[in-house]
């Protein structure tokens, strides 16, 4: 049944789409571009606390660890329209480490029946590096000609982004047994954990794009995005790794002008906006090796699994230069 509805989908695109492509005037643009992107991605989980001397109250901890995004970007980006549809891609990587801090807070909630209070016992910033690359890969169908100039069309695709971070140093506080605050630091050179996420995510869009005036053109996009991702955390002096992988769903927006310079030439812009969030996970830890900060051997040790979510969001800026053929 499989092979046969393979074949029919086969069949069906020779029939309709290939000649239609065929037929068309073909026009294929290629562009580089350099830039900006400004955001964070935040790593969240949470564990129930056991407490059976007062069963009114109950108790959660939790910890969030927030990831700078904020870099210089560069990459390429190709396009081929073919009467009713058009073909898209692009890669991107960063071009410098980050500026901001990765922020570490663990807090711990205390709940009863009529009120709930939370108390921030942990507060650490360090500085991150990052390696990071994108690609993107879409197709889009004309459903409308809006105006002789201008069309809109349904877009579809899959984009793949990988986010590497090594975490040096440390400097913050930690709340001691009397409720007081004790400074904690760490050299800076010091690595104290990695954090490599990598996000599949698949899109369905609805695009418009034409001209303004005989030397301006313009485009416009809104996306939802559906994502599975795989998010890893090793605590290098803790000997300890933590490992999901969520589920997301989210949305993104682009649009940007550009101006003809040439008879094939076009400067412009490009803004872009994407959040993702989980919207279901959770996190599964263990130890590799023995934690130096904690009594016995905890190699291997066994650790229940806890509630796990991310928020990834990022705003981009690319200015680009077009040849179009």
């Amino acid at each position: 049944m499989v092979r046969l509805a393979s074949a029919l989908a086969a069949s069906v695109a020779a029939t309709l789409v290939i000649p239609a492509v065929a037929r068309a005037e073909i026009a294929v643009a290629a562009r580089p571009e350099l830039g900006l992107q400004g955001g964070s991605e935040s790593f969240d989980l949470a564990f129930a606390i056991p407490q059976a001397s007062d069963p009114t109250t109950s108790y959660e901890a939790s910890s969030e660890l927030t990831y700078p995004l904020n870099t210089t970007l560069g990459g390429v980006a190709a396009s081929v329209d073919a009467g009713s549809f058009a073909f898209f891609g692009s890669v991107h990587t960063n071009l410098h480490h980050p500026w901001g801090k990765m922020v570490d807070s663990d807090f711990i909630t205390a709940r009863t029946a009529s009120q709930s209070q939370t108390i921030e016992f942990s507060h650490t910033e360090s500085r991150a590096e990052l390696r990071l690359w994108n690609a993107e890969l879409g197709v889009g169908a004309r459903v409308a000609q809006l105006s002789p100039a201008v069309r809109a069309l349904v877009t579809a695709g899959f984009r793949y982004e990988s986010y590497a971070h090594d975490v040096r140093g440390a400097s913050g506080w930690q709340l001691d047994q009397t409720g007081s605050r004790v400074s904690v630091a760490l050299p800076d050179d010091t690595l104290a954990l990695t954090y490599d996420t990598r996000y599949r995510i698949a899109f369905l869009g609805v695009r418009v794009d034409g001209q303004l005036s005989p030397n301006a053109v313009f485009v416009t996009e809104a996306r939802v995005l559906g994502s599975w991702s795989s998010h890893e955390d090793d605590h290098v002096l803790r000997h300890k790794i933590a490992r999901s992988e969520p589920y997301g769903l989210g949305f993104a927006l682009s649009g940007g002008p550009a101006l003809r310079v040439g008879k094939s030439m076009h400067l412009g812009l490009s803004l872009q906006l994407q959040y993702l969030r989980a919207v279901s996970g959770s996190l599964k830890q263990r130890y590799y090796a023995d934690d130096p900060y904690l009594d016995g051997d905890q190699t291997q040790l066994a650790i229940p699994e806890v509630d796990f979510s991310f928020t990834l969001l990022r705003a981009t800026l690319l200015a680009f230069a077009e040849a179009r053929f």
